[in-house]
């Protein structure tokens, strides 16, 4: 979905978006509905992006391998701000950014694409490491059984690891 500058009204521009238009439900799994909210803010050249991202996804924990829906949520903000291409140049030449510019999206162009930034935020809001719960032990590194679920009866070290021979040191 492509917004033009000059299609957000000076009392501001706001979208509900469900997942047909801009979730990518070939990459994910989603549970139920994605949503998303964003209100846009034009002043002159410069427009402010707020929104929020809710959806449930499935993932597979990295410690157990088990299937579980994890509740993403985010919250985002930042401002995308049209500059030309010679601009654009000479501003990345040699330019140190102010703390306050940081956030700042320069575009040469007068229009956002909302489905790429609802994406990006997705991407950004996926947790790094996939754990279904913080307490979750994982897999037993000799037999492979999930702690989770069994209690391990093997004696935990396997003798034929090449660091056995550390055991005997003291």
């Amino acid at each position: 979905m492509i917004v033009s500058f000059g299609e957000i009204p000076e009392s501001d521009l706001e979208m509900e978006l469900e997942n047909a238009a801009w979730f990518p439900a070939k990459e994910f799994n989603p549970k139920g509905p994605a949503h998303a909210s964003v209100t846009l803010s034009r002043r002159d050249n410069r427009v402010l992006i707020k929104g929020t991202i809710k959806t449930k996804i499935k993932f597979e924990c990295d410690r157990c391998l088990n299937s579980y829906y994890y509740n993403l949520g985010s919250n985002f903000e930042f401002c995308i701000e049209y500059r030309s291409n010679e601009e654009i140049s000479d501003f990345s030449k040699d330019y140190s950014c102010l703390e306050s510019e940081m956030d700042v999206v320069y575009h040469d162009k007068f229009e956002i694409d909302l489905v790429s930034i609802l994406r990006q935020q997705l991407y950004l809001a996926i947790p790094e490491k996939k754990v279904c719960a913080e307490s979750c032990l994982g897999l037993c590194n000799n037999c492979g059984k999930n702690l989770k679920d069994n209690k391990c009866t093997c004696s935990g070290v396997d003798k034929s690891s090449p660091f056995s021979v550390l055991a005997n040191l003291k």
